[in-house]
């Protein structure tokens, strides 16, 4: 049976049939790798870089080795490469194509000046993208040597919606300022009366697994959190009337779920110093009364610190409910209507 073109050139290369070329690895300390076999036809018709090389006039066109950097060569993204050139896909052979070396090959790729290979390995590393390998594609585009958008804008989404599980890494907490910018402004956008109790519990979350982390990149990823956790504040202060009526406040406070530490922390920022005003303090307090407290159940949280411009709350209050909360309610309801 006759082979095609791509299966007969990958017969050569793979024999080493009328090879006349080797392709070695040199480390950084000087350490050559095992020599590769390759053809000058194919290098020089499938690669612009070999092109250059073996065309051109330079004193070691005609040497019949050629050494490559290592890195960001490697053995195994050598023999991708190799194998593209002659066979003109990425599937020929069984070989663990892992993101290791669909990074290794990408920049062998940019090295080589082979821009349809880097279309094709920047296909397979979209495919690739999910909630665990998405901080190290995001990572690796923003890397000096990529700076590359797609791959970023295919990862963005999910570090974006999973920051809690996502930002908790190196990959993210080494990023230079202006890509951790982007993923910061990215979440405050997205911050709006509706979604304050899903950060609130994600930001939570995000903290407590940081919080005994003592590598730098973690600080930095603390940085990233109070921006977050800053626009979270300004909206639970001037917007509380619209949170406390939001499905996700109200699963928060009675739901699956529920989280008393979440939600203590959610209702001490409604009287954050910084951010409420004389204007929007009784509409606050008369929500949080109305919507909260009044719950004949309670609520099983701390509040000793809570309303810290009032005589509130009782001495041996630890769960509100009852005539106390429905007097100061009517008192603060009277106020707001005079308004």
């Amino acid at each position: 049976m006759s082979l095609s073109e791509p299966q007969d050139l990958h017969f050569c290369w793979r024999s080493k049939l009328f090879a006349d070329v080797d392709i070695v690895l040199e480390s950084s300390d000087g350490t050559l790798s095992t020599p590769f076999s390759a053809h000058r036809a194919i290098l020089a018709s499938r690669c612009p870089y070999f092109k250059t090389l073996l065309l051109g006039d330079f004193a070691d066109s005609h040497l019949d080795r050629f050494t490559l950097p290592s890195p960001p060569f490697s053995p195994a993204s050598l023999v991708f490469v190799l194998g593209y050139m002659y066979s003109g896909t990425l599937d020929f052979s069984n070989r663990t194509f892992n993101l290791d070396t669909v990074f290794e090959t990408w920049r062998c790729a940019a090295f080589l000046s082979m821009s349809t290979l880097q279309d094709e390995l920047e296909g397979r590393i979209v495919a690739m993208v999910t909630p665990r390998r998405a901080p190290r594609i995001y990572q690796f585009a923003h890397s000096p040597d990529v700076n590359n958008n797609l791959l970023a804008k295919a990862a963005l989404p999910l570090i974006v919606d999973h920051f809690e599980e996502m930002w908790a890494t190196p990959y993210i907490g080494t990023l230079d300022f202006e890509p951790q910018m982007e993923l910061v402004t990215k979440v405050r956008t997205l911050v709006t009366p509706v979604t304050v109790a899903k950060f609130s519990r994600q930001t939570r979350k995000l903290r407590n697994k940081i919080e005994f982390e003592k590598a730098g990149w973690a600080r930095n990823v603390e940085s990233m959190l109070e921006a977050v956790e800053k626009k979270l504040v300004s909206v639970i202060a001037n917007r509380l009337p619209e949170i406390v009526a939001s499905p996700g406040f109200i699963d928060l406070v009675d739901g699956v779920g529920f989280s008393s530490d979440v939600l203590e922390w959610l209702l001490l920022q409604v009287f954050n110093k910084d951010e409420l005003q004389e204007k929007n303090a009784p509409m606050a307090y008369q929500a949080l009364v109305g919507s909260v407290l009044l719950r004949e159940e309670g609520i099983m949280i701390d509040v000793s610190s809570l309303f810290v411009f009032s005589s509130w709350p009782p001495s041996d209050a630890d769960c509100l409910s009852g005539s106390h909360a429905r007097r100061r309610h009517s008192e603060w309801s009277a106020e707001v209507h005079q308004e």
